[in-house]
């Protein structure tokens, strides 16, 4: 059940900001469901204890931001698609220019993968020290959100400008968020991760439903495209909502 409803919640949050650009596309709506499920299913088989003792709400953040690690690596290192109707590249860029070689694509997947290893080694590094859980949370925190900024400062930077104010937004919030789960967990795997996990679910919340006249940056329109889609997109309001009631029925019970 849990894996369903983080399923839900990133496909309806991605039909919510994208289908006014680039219209609603079914296939992609359920790939999203179907992706989570699947990575849920691999990690209680490859790895059955790491998440069996944990709180559900930490397995909803964890879980979501592998699930969203996985898809962003896919767009990034393997999958081909036309580029034209995107400012920010999907796929992965050297600088300004797109790569298409399938080797220097994979080479450059393995940066982002050391920027995780070691992200994860500092986790467990931080653990080892004789500090308050709290203080672990905050340097766990920073290190992830860091790496977050650091991905989102290369990949958008060199198309829209860097902002300082968007760079360091990430480490600010997964440093508060992995100090209020510090108490949670004793794990530094899922300490590092989670914190990822709410980040993203409190930016995409702020960006895609706060913010006013949000554009999703990726893409050269700055008007709507398929404008039926501005009103139509509303049916995906409440499911999504269902999921954060759901995150937020797990932190209080």
């Amino acid at each position: 059940m849990l894996p369903l409803v983080i399923g839900l919640h990133v496909a309806c949050y991605g039909a919510y900001k994208d289908s006014p650009y680039e219209n609603f596309i079914m296939r992609k709506f359920i790939r999203e469901i179907v992706l989570v499920l699947i990575i849920s299913v691999l990690i209680s088989f490859i790895f059955p204890s790491l998440l069996q003792k944990e709180k559900p709400y930490l397995v909803f953040a964890f879980i979501l931001v592998v699930s969203r690690i996985v898809t962003e690596m896919y767009k990034l290192f393997i999958r081909v698609e036309d580029q034209n109707h995107y400012k920010i590249p999907s796929q992965v860029h050297f600088f300004r220019s797109v790569v298409k070689d399938r080797k220097r694509r994979f080479l450059l997947s393995t940066v982002v993968l050391f920027f995780l290893a070691a992200g994860v080694f500092l986790a467990y590094k931080i653990d080892t020290f004789q500090l308050p859980a709290q203080v672990k949370g905050l340097l766990t925190g920073l290190f992830a959100g860091l790496i977050i900024a650091l991905g989102g400062a290369y990949k958008d930077g060199f198309f829209e400008g860097f902002s300082f104010r968007k760079f360091f937004r990430s480490p600010v919030v997964t440093s508060i968020c992995a100090l209020l789960i510090s108490s949670s967990t004793s794990n530094p795997l899922i300490l590092f991760f989670a914190s990822m996990g709410f980040e993203r679910m409190i930016v995409e919340f702020y960006k895609g439903f706060i913010k006013v006249d949000y554009v999703p940056g990726k893409f050269k329109a700055e008007q709507p495209i398929y404008t039926s889609w501005i009103s139509k997109r509303k049916i995906f309001i409440l499911p999504y909502t269902f999921t954060w009631v759901t995150m937020l029925f797990f932190i209080i019970s």
